[in-house]
């Protein structure tokens, strides 16, 4: 029954992805097509882009869980609905930022740039109008506009995936934004039972148990004290706030057993 049941759940997450994939190409050939003639301003094609993908990502989610292939909980969802958030989190698997933006109201997010080259990521980058982070300046103007539009903006500061069992490292990219933006951080810490969507696994081959993610939203870190203490270096106000949200992070994972 066993054997069954992980045949069962790899042909499943085949399946999930298969959907995934193809839910990119279509918005590539229907989707932005269809957006960008009937809305005219960009503002409003990539707020209604962000609300086609929140369904999107929703529904992929769903599949995952009646499938049998993910058992997901959220605790403190409720802050996560308010707009204007800069969401912090850490990202132990491939499927992080689906699940956030899942449930976030016009979720933003920094992207990579290299995302622009893969045929099905492509879309919904330029349908939602994500950030990029490599722009310089400009990447920390296009962050605050979002965040003064009612946006949240979601970032993951290790930057890639951490491997199971290893302490989060935080590059201080998100801890500039929130300086530079004096923007409150909302911490979001996520645990997941070791599986396939972790880096180094193979993400086609279902684990030996059903994986099982929880995502716990803290109560928000205020950037005040930080910048109270460095009033005129931004710069070492954002590597001490980068040191205490690593601190945080690492403490929390620990003392879950993460």
């Amino acid at each position: 029954m066993k054997l069954l049941w992980r045949t069962w759940r790899t042909a499943a997450t085949l399946m999930c992805f298969a959907i995934f994939a193809l839910g990119g190409a279509t918005l590539g050939l229907f989707g932005i097509p269809l957006v960008w003639l009937v809305w005219r301003k960009e503002e409003s094609r990539h707020r209604v882009g962000r609300i086609i993908i929140q369904r999107g990502f929703h529904l992929f989610v769903l599949l995952m869980r009646i499938t049998g292939v993910l058992h997901v909980r959220y605790e403190g969802l409720e802050a996560l609905r308010r707009s204007g958030n800069l969401v912090l989190a850490n990202h132990p698997t491939l499927i992080d930022f689906v699940l956030l933006a899942s449930v976030i109201p016009q979720a933003d997010c920094f992207v990579k740039s290299a995302l622009l080259n893969d045929w099905f990521k492509r879309w919904p980058v330029l349908l939602a109008g994500y950030i990029r982070n490599d722009e310089g300046e400009s990447t920390m103007a296009r962050c605050r506009k979002s965040l003064d539009s009612g946006n949240n903006v979601i970032i993951f500061p290790e930057g890639t995936r951490t491997p199971p069992g290893m302490p989060v490292k935080f590059r201080k990219g998100a801890a500039q934004v929130a300086v530079r933006t004096r923007q409150n951080v909302t911490p979001v810490v996520i645990e997941s039972t070791r599986s396939n969507l972790h880096k180094g696994g193979a993400w086609y081959l279902a684990p030996e148990h059903r994986m099982r993610i929880v995502l716990r939203v803290k109560d928000d870190i205020p950037i005040s004290p930080f910048l109270k203490a460095r009033p005129d270096q931004p710069a070492l106000a954002a590597r001490d706030l980068n040191d205490h949200l690593q601190y945080y992070f690492n403490k929390d994972l620990c003392s879950a057993g993460a």
